[in-house]
């Protein structure tokens, strides 16, 4: 089978919430779907992107492999992939967060239109909100897929530096009328603040591997940062400063749980991803090496490997 031929049609789609407020979202699926009986494969995206980063993952031909036999030999397979409220295409909060419950809530409003069985996936800020819903509905859930991410709330100091840095952001709607509104990309040559929050990103989620070798990914990731709105990246700031501890939820979970980890990641350090696979019941823990916050982009190959080898063999 060619890769062309392998490869899944990706369509673009938009749901109302209850609170009318736009949600954005991305499938890749079989022309056919059981909706009681075929898995659904939800991945929620780090911060500061959006549904954008995976595309490098949902394209790659190992895994447009995969999932175009499923499809033949009648085992269809679905991937969801949105925007979080005020990312991507998707619409800001209605209000101010003081934790992750409203995310949680969109998700699973989305969610509500899909059913049959679920594996939930998120990077970074993405698996804290995949933790959080396996805190809500964690029976409804297949599988997890924590990338990158940690259990742990954030301490006292890292909780004050997160709402100090969406209160600063926010300042720039004093020096320019609409600014939380509009892309990094049209702040950025205008506003030193902005400039300086895409840099210091860059160099904390891309392993020093991608820094020193992969321009193309460093451009990549700078570029996805700049789409996102002062909005956006505010509010986000402001939820995961006041999110939980969710190890109690993941001890309990009885399904399988792949915790992937970049071995140059200094915001997950891998002792701290390995913790967490630790509670789990049914756990695997693969390290990247030469990889830091997103390695669904800073080695897509291995990623992907690592990914199919664990849904092979628990989910197929």
């Amino acid at each position: 089978m060619s890769a062309v031929a392998a490869r899944l049609p990706i369509t673009e789609h938009t749901i109302t919430l209850k609170n009318g407020r736009k949600l954005s979202y991305k499938q890749m699926s079989c022309q056919f779907f059981d909706e009681k009986s075929n898995l659904t494969i939800v991945l929620i995206h780090p911060f500061p992107f959006n549904g954008t980063i995976y595309e490098k993952f949902l394209t790659h031909s190992q895994l447009n492999e995969v999932f175009s036999q499923c499809c033949e030999f009648g085992v269809p397979l679905r991937f969801i992939v949105p925007d979080m409220p005020g990312f991507g295409k998707s619409d800001p909060l209605e209000k101010e967060p003081k934790d992750l419950t409203p995310y949680v809530d969109a998700l699973e409003q989305l969610m509500k239109n899909f059913q049959g069985p679920t594996l939930l996936g998120g990077c970074s800020m993405g698996g804290y909100i995949a933790l959080e819903a396996l805190a809500r509905y964690g029976g409804k859930l297949s599988g997890l897929l924590l990338i990158d991410t940690k259990h742990h709330k954030d301490t006292e100091d890292k909780k004050n530096g997160r709402i100090m840095q969406a209160k600063n952001l926010l300042k720039l709607n004093t020096a320019e009328a609409g600014a939380e509104s509009k892309p990094l990309s049209s702040l950025i040559s205008r506003h030193p603040m902005v400039a300086e929050f895409v840099n210091n990103m860059a160099q904390a989620t891309l392993g020093k591997t991608t820094k020193q070798h992969k321009e193309d990914i460093v451009g990549l990731a700078r570029h996805l940062m700049e789409q996102q709105t002062i909005r956006g990246i505010a509010d986000a700031l402001k939820a995961m400063a006041g999110r939980r501890n969710t190890g109690e939820f993941l001890k309990q979970y009885p399904n399988p749980v792949l915790v992937i980890v970049g071995e140059e990641d200094t915001l997950t350090l891998p002792e701290v991803a390995k913790e967490m696979a630790d509670l789990a019941q049914l756990n695997t823990l693969e390290i990247l090496p030469n990889v830091g916050h997103l390695p669904m982009i800073e080695d897509t190959d291995l990623f992907t490997n690592k990914f199919l080898q664990w849904f092979q063999v628990n989910f197929l």
